[in-house]
């Protein structure tokens, strides 16, 4: 989530051309496979995200109109709005795939 952070308030909304955390033109859906589980990797993460966060709601606090337009090479222009309401889907469907897991794991449901 901090790399679709970074790209959507980053990259499509500010216009900063900035490398992805995570991923990469070599890479693009994340370079998840060549890490091992750890402490020092998950807090290196856990702080990732929360930078990201921080900056995003920065720009939105900033912003002088959530209608501004930045640019998606896919959907064209896209505004702060419409950034903040994707994201929003972005977090339900990872929490979900997450919930799935963990249900896998300890067969919990509904909590």
């Amino acid at each position: 989530m901090a790399d679709a952070a970074r790209q959507w308030f980053r990259r499509r909304t500010a216009g900063e051309d900035t490398p992805g955390l995570f991923s990469g033109r070599a890479e693009p859906d994340g370079a998840f496979g060549h890490v091992a589980p750890g402490p020092r990797l998950v807090e290196e993460a856990w702080q990732a995200w929360r930078a990201e966060v921080g900056y995003a709601e920065q720009f939105v606090t900033k912003a002088e109109s959530l209608g501004i337009a930045g640019g998606d090479p896919w959907r064209g222009e896209v505004s702060p709005r419409f950034v903040l309401i994707h994201m929003i889907e972005e977090y339900a469907r990872h929490n979900g795939h997450a919930d799935l897991l963990r249900q896998g794991i300890d067969g919990a449901v509904g909590q």
